[in-house]
């Protein structure tokens, strides 16, 4: 949640320009990253699902994201989130007895925002979920009441309101969403002849869903095999995971000289490629 001042003049400019408007790779967020002084570091991350950069104004806000990324359910992230008009948050900060951020002189307002409006796919129906994102030790009396500003305004409008800490994540799970995932674009062309890529990329699944061994021993020998620059077939194993064709245990932390059987599901991977043999047997 962030506070700029902004005069009347700024916001419609803001608005004018398309700030806090559209959906998907053409959302622009309200603020970004450098639009004001904030303790977490900041960062700007090109999206998967949402080609763009998004902007994440904390290091919990970063790899939430990563998270939301990840889930399959979530069909759009809308960051730092305007809650326009703002005379309604106004109000309801009187009604709530709460102070609202103050004005610096004249005709300037303090534009409330959400770190992450998102939509998800839940069965055939759509919804909205608002998230706020802070670290526990930032939860001070002053910061809650903001706070309870914001869970009033989206209760207003049917939407659920959630504070998201370090505490109620799985941070394993979340790096590892990252370490996966900035993988996602890895450019098959430059390792593998693209002509002969599905070859080593089933015989790594396949040596895979074998479970057995230390994983960068197993990858390290097929790119003796394959003729690959040392670490090629581990980046691919990365890539992999990152488009869910390698299933792996997100909750602890990757390794890769960890034997696979801790780090992979290899029961599922051996039920998806007997489904993906089904299939092509039934099409030849």
């Amino acid at each position: 949640m962030g506070y700029i001042d902004f005069t009347e003049e700024r916001i419609a400019e803001h608005i004018k320009l398309g700030y806090g408007q559209g959906c998907g790779a053409n959302y622009i967020p309200w603020i970004g990253v450098g639009s004001f002084s904030n303790k977490g570091r900041g960062s700007r991350v090109f999206g998967i699902k949402f080609p763009r950069k998004h902007d994440l104004l904390s290091d919990l806000e970063t790899k939430f994201y990563y998270w939301l990324e990840w889930n399959e359910n979530v069909i759009d992230i809308r960051e730092q989130y305007p809650l326009f008009p703002v005379f309604e948050t106004e109000e309801i900060a009187r009604l709530l007895g709460v102070e609202y951020p103050p004005k610096i002189g004249g005709n300037n307002s303090f534009v409330m925002t959400t770190d992450f409006f998102v939509t998800v796919k839940v069965g055939n129906t759509t919804q909205y979920i608002a998230y706020n994102v802070k670290y526990s030790k930032d939860l001070s009396d002053r910061v809650l009441e903001k706070l309870s500003i914001e869970k009033e305004y989206w209760n207003r409008r049917g939407v659920n309101w959630l504070l998201v800490t370090e505490m109620s994540i799985d941070m394993n799970e979340c790096a590892n969403m990252r370490f996966f995932q900035e993988r996602f674009d890895y450019p098959l062309k430059v390792t593998l002849d693209e002509s002969m890529a599905s070859e080593p990329i089933e015989q790594l699944r396949r040596s895979i869903a074998e479970g057995q061994g230390i994983l960068a021993e197993v990858t390290s020998e097929l790119d003796q095999i394959y003729n690959l620059k040392k670490g090629s077939m581990l980046a691919l194993f990365r890539y992999l995971v990152a488009h869910k064709l390698i299933p792996v245990n997100l909750k602890i932390k990757f390794v890769p000289t960890k034997q696979i059987e801790e780090l992979v599901d290899v029961s599922l991977l051996k039920a998806m490629l007997h489904s993906e043999d089904e299939k092509n047997d039934s099409i030849s």
